[in-house]
């Protein structure tokens, strides 16, 4: 998975100690749709998938330390 400053977004919400939850989930959300170069589906299904990745990215950027 591949979205412009996912990495930047995620460095942020570490040091600001957010756990990967999926409220935590939706914030990094709204933070790559504002980047011009990401393009998030409006729709449910496309969100709650996305949602799903971005999550699980979190968790292995948090446990890689």
């Amino acid at each position: 998975m591949s979205f412009y400053g996912l990495n930047e977004v995620m460095e942020e919400f570490k040091r600001e100690g957010k756990e990967a939850t999926p409220e935590v989930g939706e914030e990094i959300l709204k933070r790559l749709e504002a980047y011009p170069y990401n393009y998030i589906p409006p729709s449910e299904e496309a969100r709650k998938k996305i949602l799903s990745l971005v999550l699980k990215e979190y968790k292995k950027f948090l446990k890689a330390g």
